[in-house]
């Protein structure tokens, strides 16, 4: 799984989940909603329990709407980097690609897996992309997938050549349709207007929006001139039929590791909804549409992973799970609770210092955060929370003392120095953003 520095400086990830019978709170999990059977399938992703390594999960869950049942069967492993895509002709869940990760190694794999409720099947071994996205198009009874055909069998590495192309998978075989398309510089996300017959990738080149539109064989690219979405990458994308639109909720971008915007994109122009009661802000969250309703799961919070469930209909949001999501309270119940019993554990009194910033109880998060220190001296992420919490507490001489420490110990690498750089920046900590572009340097 790729690590993101600024959600370790930023945020928590959330412990394992106080209700065993329900799937954990999890990072790059995928979702998708079998119309047939009328349930959501989750599959995927890392889970992140106090105590113990990542964990890498290949049950598969379903969700009724009432209660979570978990299969724990053969089938493709633990997976991250996958597309989960309903194929309604088949009736069928495929699972395409994705990486496999232990603690020796990490593959990645060219397969196709169909889940018909009951058990899973291997129909093909031959997918073309890694870092695979696809979407059903039942007008021609095929799946579209896109993703990077650069060394295919490679994992990734950063600084990597990518070469995003568009593959047609129907009939178990795979038809290349296009190589000249979209180059997203980041996490992405696809989505098919099925009254359209267009397959639309929203991107961003220099901050500006573009989209990206597939239709009678032929990329058309579409610039937004007024009233776009900033930049971000990790956004949810699906389409509402009934709505007769894309939906884009949350991602994340340089100056802003969660986002919590709504935007409805027509073929032609975005338009930004407005609602009094939302998600919270969130990125890596999963959206599907299922039942004349979108469907949003998990992501990364302030407070760490979620596995809250929100569905959106006639323009409204509500929380499905409500009685055992992970959401902050439980969170740092959870955490509180684990340092009651480990009071030298450095890294979740990291987790429980940050949770406390984020939720603006600065004293207490500068004791906790403090402690930390005093077990951890060199880790970065204390340095640049006590930083943020000290800030925050306007103590500007004892503040500057843990980000000029932090700054001096070469440990976050270039590109974490600049994303911070960005962040300091958002927040109008102008000088504290001038020291960290140095250092990228």
């Amino acid at each position: 799984m790729k690590k993101n520095i600024l959600f370790g400086i930023l945020s928590v990830c959330a412990p394992g989940l106080l209700y065993p019978d329900n799937p954990q709170p999890r990072h790059l999990e995928e979702i998708v909603y079998d119309q047939n059977r009328g349930q959501i399938i989750l599959y995927g992703g890392a889970e992140m329990p106090l105590g113990s390594a990542v964990n890498f999960p290949s049950s598969i869950a379903e969700w009724n709407g009432k209660a979570w049942t978990a299969f724990d069967l053969n089938g493709p492993g633990s997976r991250n980097g996958h597309a989960l895509v309903y194929q309604s002709e088949d009736k069928v869940t495929l699972l395409i690609g994705g990486s496999t990760e232990t603690p020796e190694v990490v593959k990645e794999n060219l397969d196709v897996w169909s889940w018909n409720g009951v058990e899973w099947k291997r129909i093909n071994e031959n997918c073309p992309v890694k870092s695979p996205e696809a979407v059903f198009d039942a007008s021609l009874n095929r799946v579209l997938v896109y993703g990077d055909g650069h060394q295919i069998s490679r994992v990734w590495q950063g600084g990597d050549p990518r070469d995003y192309q568009l593959w047609e998978f129907k009939s178990n075989t795979w038809n290349k349709l296009s190589s000249d398309g979209p180059q997203p510089y980041s996490a992405f996300e696809i989505a098919f207007d099925t009254k359209r017959k267009t397959l639309v990738i929203p991107t961003w080149d220099q901050g500006k929006s573009i989209v990206w539109e597939w239709r009678d064989n032929k990329w058309r690219k579409i610039i937004c001139s007024e009233n776009c979405p900033d930049a971000r990458n990790r956004f949810s994308l699906a389409y509402h039929p009934n709505e007769n639109g894309i939906f884009l909720f949350g991602g994340r971008n340089e100056s802003n590791p969660f986002l919590g915007d709504f935007w409805k994109w027509n073929g032609q122009i975005w338009t930004k909804i407005e609602s009094s009661i939302s998600p919270a802000k969130r990125a890596a969250a999963t959206m599907e549409y299922g039942d004349d309703e979108l469907i949003l799961y998990g992501g990364v919070t302030d407070w760490g992973l979620t596995n809250e469930i929100w569905k959106w209909k006639n323009g409204v949001w509500k929380l499905m799970n409500s009685d055992y999501a992970m959401d902050a309270r439980r969170t740092g119940d959870l955490l509180k609770s684990w340092l009651n019993g480990h009071p030298e554990d450095g890294n979740v009194l990291l987790r429980y210092g940050s949770l406390l910033r984020n939720l603006n109880q600065a004293q207490e998060a500068e004791l906790i955060l403090k402690k930390a220190n005093a077990i951890k001296p060199a880790d970065h992420n204390i340095l640049i929370n006590l930083f943020l919490v000290l800030h925050q507490l306007n103590k500007p001489s004892e503040r500057d003392f843990y980000l000029t420490d932090a700054l001096q110990q070469n440990l976050m690498g270039g590109n974490g120095y600049r994303m911070l750089a960005y962040y300091f920046m958002s927040v109008q900590l102008f000088k504290e953003s001038g020291l960290c572009f140095e250092k990228t340097i």
